[in-house]
């Protein structure tokens, strides 16, 4: 029972790391643009 308690541990940890970068991911994506845009408007 222990050893399956660890393995779902580490592969939920597995799991919510990779949706934590694909969401940092995601969200530069999104950012960039918008502020390319603000700087070339600036400049």
């Amino acid at each position: 029972m222990v050893v399956l308690k660890n393995t779902t541990n580490i592969a939920m940890n597995e799991y919510n790391e990779i949706r934590f970068f694909k969401g940092v991911f995601w969200g530069l994506l999104f950012v960039f643009p918008f502020w390319s845009i603000m700087i070339a408007l600036f400049i």
